[in-house]
């Protein structure tokens, strides 16, 4: 919260200089960005889009660190109401999403008539199936000769880590099987220190940008998850270079959501729900036994990121979405 009000305030003195033939776009992270551009946008006359990455507040009860009628939660939802209907357009990441965000303000009253959506984008010509033998990444962290289960991003709050873990627990024997977790995050020591007597697991930090294409490409089978009760209000980025990358995706996640919808929808997978370690690691074995499944998901997975996920149809969508000046 403290890092979320310093980033506003140090905001407000751009957003101070702009004019109405400006086009401002705002992205809600932090969330509470968006006010401070409707309250400078008062003063200053500009138009503004904002783009909402995770929909608060509806995201704090989902994690139950409030509950709905909380007196806090009905401020903000106000604020967003004014923030979002005077916006030229609002943006999120997936449709269910788009209804979600919906309920907190009437659409029809910005510019764009509707809540737009612009899907997490990914390089697909950067992040791509490689093989195997041929990946530095895989080759360097010994990664051959085994079905690599990744998880790659944040280890924070919304992340079902347990999961995964003990999933793995149940996995020792599976010696063609090896999960590999690579982020950091507020729960990147306790994964650390809980993998440590697992064999068949292993924990490393983010690695450098440029082996990202590598470190992506190296898995079969990719891990995507949300915990219960935010399902309808965030969907991973992680999501869009897993698929482009060719993986196989197993998210834990509730349905319906968007991360369930995009999953079951192209066949790039399996969906589990969150809290469930057994069901995750059937589903595991599943791909790893039927090789004709675990490779008919990796070519729907890619065929979904060049469908969905590239950056020129969705960074189209965000220009789509720009402010026209004001006089101009």
């Amino acid at each position: 919260m403290w890092s979320w009000i310093a980033y506003c305030f140090s905001s407000v003195a751009t957003l101070m200089r702009c004019s109405a033939r400006d086009r401002v776009f705002i992205f809600s992270n932090p969330p509470l960005l968006p006010f401070a551009a409707w309250l400078c946008s008062l003063v200053r006359g500009y138009r503004y889009s904002v783009m909402v990455y995770d929909i608060y507040p509806d995201i704090l009860p989902g994690m139950g660190l409030l509950r709905p009628n909380h007196p806090l939660i009905r401020v903000w939802r106000w604020f967003n109401k004014q923030a979002y209907e005077r916006a030229f357009a609002v943006l999120t990441l997936g449709d269910m999403m788009a209804c979600s965000l919906a309920k907190q303000f009437n659409p029809a009253r910005t510019a764009a008539g509707t809540v737009l959506v612009s899907r997490p984008w990914v390089n697909t010509a950067l992040i791509r199936p490689r093989l195997k033998a041929e990946n530095p990444f895989a080759l360097q962290n010994g990664l051959l000769g085994k079905v690599t289960v990744l998880y790659s991003g944040n280890m924070g709050a919304t992340h079902d880590m347990e999961t995964i873990l003990e999933a793995a627990r149940l996995m020792e024997t599976e010696t063609a099987v090896e999960f590999l977790l690579v982020g950091a995050g507020e729960g990147y020591p306790a994964i650390q220190a809980a993998a440590k007597g697992l064999v068949n697991v292993r924990v490393l930090p983010w690695q450098p940008p440029e082996l990202l294409p590598y470190v992506c490409a190296a898995a079969e089978i990719a891990l995507v998850t949300l915990r219960p009760g935010i399902e309808m209000c965030s969907f991973p980025s992680k999501t869009a270079f897993a698929l482009s990358a060719g993986s196989a995706v197993i998210c834990l996640t509730e349905a319906p959501s968007d991360l369930a919808d995009v999953i079951l929808r192209n066949g790039c997978g399996i969906v589990v729900r969150p809290g469930d370690p057994r069901n995750l690691a059937q589903s595991v074995m599943r791909l790893v036994q039927d090789r004709g499944f675990l490779e008919e998901c990796r070519i729907r997975a890619r065929a979904t990121a060049e469908a969905f996920f590239t950056s020129e149809m969705n960074i189209a969508v965000m220009i789509a979405g720009l402010p026209t000046p004001i006089g101009g």
